[in-house]
């Protein structure tokens, strides 16, 4: 995978997630929504390496896995767009 693929796939997680931030969530979801957030920022960073950036959208992908249910229709858009970021990512970096 290209390096320009990858800030792709890594800045549409994010952006994704982003999205969900104001809309009305369950508490549990809105939580791991929050904190893949903040990991998937973290990993559109510049300055990482490649192998913590593959870290960090594991982390992600691990986080959206442990929710349950999203109620809200835009919200779960948002989510499984992520999560196929996150799985076309990191499959391709295998």
């Amino acid at each position: 995978m290209t390096g320009d693929s990858a800030d792709a796939h890594v800045s549409a997680i994010a952006t994704h997630l982003e999205a969900t931030a104001e809309l009305p969530l369950e508490r549990a979801t809105s939580r791991l929504l929050g904190e893949a957030k903040a990991v998937a920022r973290d990993a559109a960073a510049d300055d990482l390496e490649r192998d913590i950036r593959q870290d960090r959208v594991e982390t992600v992908r691990e986080l959206l896995a442990e929710i349950e249910t999203v109620d809200h229709d835009e919200a779960r858009k948002h989510v499984d767009a992520a999560t196929d970021h996150c799985e076309t990512l990191l499959s391709e970096s295998s």
